[in-house]
């Protein structure tokens, strides 16, 4: 599917800034360490359009986008033996059209207490019984 995919480390303002890169967003078990890796690729080729991210985590979700993070792995040359940093980066993702989300912790919340709900776990706060 194609997908609008915001990239940022820190800020997602900045990120909401400078625009979404749009393209065919692939998921995949690699069976390693790695566990999921997320790729996104021009539409009908195989070029990339960001760093395939590793040890990818669903962060949060709504009913429009869902915010994913991992590990980019980039190198200061390519060479066999150059050197390789790796960074933390987070993917705010978006169906085409649709509004993007700006404040990825209120997200976090409501998918944290969304599941919570699905989940039947006890609250205290619940607890009406007194001791």
């Amino acid at each position: 599917m194609i997908f609008d995919v915001y990239v940022y480390q820190d800020d997602p303002v900045d990120a909401l800034s400078s625009g979404p890169k749009t393209g065919e967003l692939i998921l995949k078990s690699t069976g390693r360490d790695d566990g999921v890796t997320a790729s996104l690729y021009e539409p009908g080729t195989d070029n990339d359009l960001i760093r395939t991210m590793r040890r990818v985590r669903l962060v949060a979700m709504n009913k429009s986008s869902f915010v994913i993070e991992g590990t980019i792995t980039a190198s200061e040359r390519n060479s066999p033996k150059s050197k390789t940093h790796s960074f933390q980066v987070q993917w705010v993702i978006k169906h085409v059209g649709a509004p993007a989300v700006v404040n990825v912790r209120r997200l976090q919340q409501r998918s944290a207490a969304r599941l919570a709900r699905a989940s039947g776990g006890f609250d205290p706060a619940d607890d009406n019984q007194v001791m």
